[in-house]
């Protein structure tokens, strides 16, 4: 899928930004692009979850968290992974506010469902919902 990714988000930019270089976009853009792109060709479930950290989760505390999402890539019905932080992006309309970004692809709703009730997904849960002030799911198909 990777490969996929990278010959989807080639294609566009070549196509919308005449060759621009890659530094010239944003992260979020590429994302989005990507998501886009992948949803439309191969019609799989976007999973996308934004997860806004408490106030005084220490950074070793992150680090294990962001080790914690990297356990979810053994999951098997998960095609794609992408684990990020927000974008030094300065727009309105833009939300940095979230500690840690994951979005997940699927083949399809029943790849999904599995993932949620998985046992690997459960003890993410477990051990790193203390830290979780705030979190917000956006799923398309």
């Amino acid at each position: 899928m990777a490969v996929k990714l990278r010959y989807l988000y080639s294609f566009w930019l070549k196509s919308k930004l005449n060759n621009a270089p890659p530094e010239n976009l944003k992260n979020s853009t590429l994302i989005k692009t990507a998501i886009y792109y992948i949803w439309k060709k191969y019609k799989m479930i976007a999973h996308h979850v934004l997860f806004w950290l408490k106030a005084d989760t220490t950074d070793d505390q992150k680090i294990a968290f962001r080790k914690g999402l990297q356990s979810l890539e053994h999951i098997e019905t998960i095609k794609t992974i992408h684990i990020g932080t927000p974008a030094a992006i300065e727009r309105t309309v833009v939300d940095t506010t979230y500690t840690f970004s994951l979005v997940l692809f699927f083949e399809d709703m029943a790849g999904h469902d599995v993932y949620q009730v998985h046992d690997v997904h459960e003890a993410f849960l477990d051990e790193f919902r203390p830290l979780f002030e705030k979190v917000v799911i956006y799923d398309a198909e």
